[in-house]
């Protein structure tokens, strides 16, 4: 069977079959976005319309999935430049790469007829079966393969060193059965899986956590039927659905915990967790549709549920949390991938895709000279990064020595005569701490200097409107000048524009 010809309204329990949405708030760089979100649409195959995301990196930027022809046939693996441009990824025909390795170039996936592959560095492994999660460095699979003998699953961990290793028996799965077991998450390092063992005909399941290194097998759900289906990247917190109609949440310190479900859900499946183990997503079919519904559960929102008008399905989620992908089935239509990420300004776009190119600021204005006859000037480093990606430290030189000194900020420039000389940030204005310039230890002189590292206090998260990819903003700094007429100083300023 392949993916693009499966029906959606019959999803398997894997991600190898299945795909997967989020909703709402997220995480960036550790640290809390507000509920605002939008989705956009990647651009299609020229030749294969039918379309899905399935994994993203952190920023962003790098997108993978598959693609394939609208009457069913063999399939492409497929690459997105953020949310622009797709190319092939140079795979063989009917590739599907289902998860992005953290620290290599390294995918696993699947590929028809239950032939599971692995690429690193341009190599590629072959195993009967579903690739469903890859360790950070890559050498590392899990996922399920036709059990011996039967038409049913197996669990099995594969890694570049010892090959392919069947679990059925090393996690007390029901050898023999015709389903037997599913590894669906895997450790950063490689040494813990979690995922479902199958009894009594598919009537009953246990999620299992196992760790490769002890060789300790623990049962999660204490009652009920449940899957483990995700998991934090030191393997800490395991998610995973209890009965196909909550979701549950496992820690090594809290034990096992039901979650619940958002009301009016039929039915529900996880699929992603980040890396911290504080945000879960997945997707879930409410009650009376037909169509998938992706939902989001954190410890400080709980569930929110995001309603679309089709049947639109998450495959992944970058490790930060801030990117979904997915795809997206219109009636009648090509099925579409998709990106879904913060939309902080609220226009529509997501904003790791307004201002994608960091660009160093510039200066403008002009400075007062100060009682010293010096003309202080300001400085930047570098872009004003919302990820914490590049170093922004702004400074202020030439200026009186051993004074207290702040530096202004806004959203806008301006230019507006102040206290002799100009106030080059408009209203609203925000002040950092204040700070003391050094310098000459005694007299007074041109040797203080000041530094604001801008990136900091963007992270830092107490101005949010900062964290706002594309944002403007501009910086001057004022101190004090006991001998000049108005006792200030003022220097230029810089204008930018915050980037990813």
């Amino acid at each position: 069977m392949n993916k693009m010809d499966a029906p959606l309204s019959a999803l398997g329990r894997f991600r190898g079959w299945t795909t997967h949405l989020l909703a709402a708030a997220t995480l960036v760089a550790g640290r809390p976005l507000v509920a605002q979100n939008a989705m956009l649409e990647l651009p299609p195959h020229p030749t294969l319309l039918n379309a899905r995301a399935t994994d993203v990196s952190d920023d962003g930027q790098r997108i993978v999935g598959d693609a394939g022809p609208t009457g069913g046939g063999l399939y492409l693996a497929v690459e997105w430049s953020g949310a622009s441009t797709i190319a092939s990824m140079g795979l063989p025909s009917g590739t599907s790469p289902l998860a992005l390795a953290r620290s290599a170039n390294a995918f696993c996936g699947s590929r028809p007829s239950w032939s599971g592959f692995r690429v690193l560095n341009g190599s590629t492994a072959m195993f009967a079966g579903i690739g469903e999660a890859i360790s950070d460095d890559g050498q590392t699979v899990v996922g399920v393969r036709l059990a011996s003998g039967a038409g049913g699953y197996s669990a099995f961990r594969w890694t570049a060193s010892g090959g392919l290793v069947v679990l059925d028996s090393l996690i007390g799965a029901p050898v023999g059965s015709w389903d037997v077991a599913a590894a669906q998450a895997v450790s950063g390092d490689g040494s813990i899986v979690s995922g479902v063992i199958y009894h009594d005909g598919n009537s009953f399941t246990d999620a299992f956590r196992y760790d490769v290194t002890s060789g300790v097998v623990q049962r999660l759900n204490p009652t009920g039927s449940a899957s483990a289906g995700a998991m934090s990247r030191d393997g800490s917190v395991i998610f995973g659905d209890v009965n196909n109609s909550g979701v549950f949440r496992w820690s090594a310190s809290s034990g096992f915990q039901n979650l619940g479900a958002p009301t009016g859900a039929a039915f529900i499946q996880v699929i992603e967790t980040s890396d911290d183990g504080s945000v879960v997503v997945g997707h879930l079919r409410p009650s009376g549709s037909n169509n998938f519904q992706p939902f989001r559960w954190s410890v400080s929102t709980g569930f929110q549920v995001h309603t679309v008008a089709a049947n639109a399905t998450v495959s992944g989620m970058s490790p930060n949390g801030a990117f979904v992908v997915g795809q997206i089935v219109y009636p009648q239509m090509a099925a579409r991938g998709f990106v879904w990420g913060p939309d902080l300004n609220a226009n529509g776009v997501i904003d790791g895709y307004e201002s994608p190119f960091c660009q160093l600021p510039t200066t403008y204005c002009t400075s007062k000279v100060n009682s010293q006859f010096c003309t202080p000037a300001i400085d930047v480093s570098g872009p004003a990064s919302a990820s914490g990606g590049s170093t922004c430290l702004v400074t202020a030189s030439n200026m009186l020595n051993n004074r207290a000194g702040l530096l202004l900020y806004s959203y806008q420039a301006s230019a507006t005569s102040f206290q002799g000389g100009y106030l080059c940030v408009a209203a609203p204005r925000r002040r950092t701490p204040v700070q003391v310039s050094g310098g000459s230890p005694t007299g007074s002189d041109c040797s203080g200097t000041y530094t604001f590292d801008f990136t900091a206090h963007i992270t830092s998260g107490v101005d949010p409107q900062l964290q706002v990819v594309g944002q403007s903003f501009a910086c001057q700094y004022w101190a004090r000048d006991p001998q000049d007429p108005w006792g200030s100083s003022l220097t230029d300023a810089i204008q930018g524009v915050v980037c990813q």
